[in-house]
């Protein structure tokens, strides 16, 4: 069976890592701001009063939110703006990212989690029919994880491995570790938005080179490599797809789109959907869970832009757990 992980943010922060917007922002707003462009100290104070609770825009995410304040940022400043921006949250990541200690976390653990994402995260009738569905793939299991993270947290928690022997005997074969915004040591991040309808400034319309650096796709080609290509072609080969840290943000569409095409052109691929809500009391979490479920299900199905008549059968083969079990490897 082909597994596919997609890891976004919530993975690091689990590992306890400080990698919210939120934390960036407390740290890039206190930095000095002497030799600051105007552009920059003006969207410095944006983020103060976002701080302050007292921004109309939200800037929970911000990407979308930089393109929403687009309008604000003549067309000839915004590269100075998007620039110190991307600079500072390499320097912030950079400095959290080196704070990471792999012994403080339990390698064998986390392989044991990779090669089995069902197992006691469900009830007994749901692991029963996914194990069911896990029986159909007679072949050793074939690991790829697809992170939106900029960190390398996954290489160092696995290291150089091709794959492990399960308990079982079978074989789990580590394929890839695909970053689909680059990684802090490549250098160069993708950071942006999806698609030029999310920049509010139609005047950058005119300025082909900030749709380079600020269209996710465009930015990809540019930097050339081969990344989102094999994230595609990973995406289409796919089995089951493990969704855990990631809330289906607007900025990254065209992926959950490939995800929903994929799940709806085989009956042979299921999704499991780990979602953390930090203000759910976990001892009411078999209570809510129904709600949240249909929720989660109808979230994915508009995120993924597909016509109605395309998911009108994939509701039973998304499965949500609200578990806290998941990656937890701290020693």
């Amino acid at each position: 069976m082909n597994i596919t992980y997609i890891i976004g943010n919530g993975f690091d922060i689990n590992l306890g890592l400080h990698t919210r917007y939120e934390d960036f922002y407390a740290w890039y707003v206190g930095q000095p701001m002497e030799k600051d462009h105007d552009v920059v100290k003006k969207f410095k104070s944006e983020i103060n009063s976002y701080i302050k609770k007292t921004s109309e825009i939200n800037w929970s995410d911000l990407e979308l939110a930089l393109g929403q304040y687009s309008v604000q940022v003549p067309s000839d400043q915004f590269k100075t703006l998007y620039m110190d921006i991307t600079s500072g949250l390499k320097t912030y990541l950079n400095r959290e990212y080196s704070l990471f200690n792999r012994s403080l976390y339990d390698v064998e653990k986390f392989r044991i989690f990779l090669e089995d994402p069902i197992a006691g995260h469900f009830s007994d009738a749901r692991t029963r029919i996914l194990q069911s569905f896990a029986a159909n793939f007679k072949s050793d299991d074939e690991v790829n994880i697809l992170s939106f993270n900029y960190t390398n947290t996954i290489e160092d928690l696995l290291g150089k491995t091709d794959g492990w022997r399960k308990k079982d005997g079978t074989f789990v074969k580590m394929k890839s570790i695909a970053h689909i915004h680059h990684s802090l040591l490549e250098g160069d991040i993708v950071f942006g938005v999806n698609d030029e309808q999310q920049i509010a400034n139609t005047e950058y319309a005119e300025s082909p080179d900030i749709y380079d650096l600020f269209i996710k796709p465009q930015t990809n080609e540019v930097l050339g490599g081969y990344t989102h290509y094999a994230a595609e072609y990973i995406i289409r080969d796919t089995n089951l797809f493990v969704l855990f840290g990631v809330s289906l943000g607007d900025t990254d569409r065209k992926w959950w789109n490939l995800i929903g095409k994929r799940l709806a052109s085989s009956e042979d691929v299921r999704i499991i959907w780990f979602v953390h809500d930090k203000d759910l009391n976990q001892e009411f979490a078999n209570f809510l869970y129904k709600g949240v479920e249909c929720q989660k299900i109808k979230e994915f199905k508009a995120k993924t832009l597909l016509p109605q008549v395309s998911l009108d059968n994939v509701d039973k083969r998304v499965y949500v757990t609200l578990t806290n079990k998941m990656f937890n490897v701290r020693r």
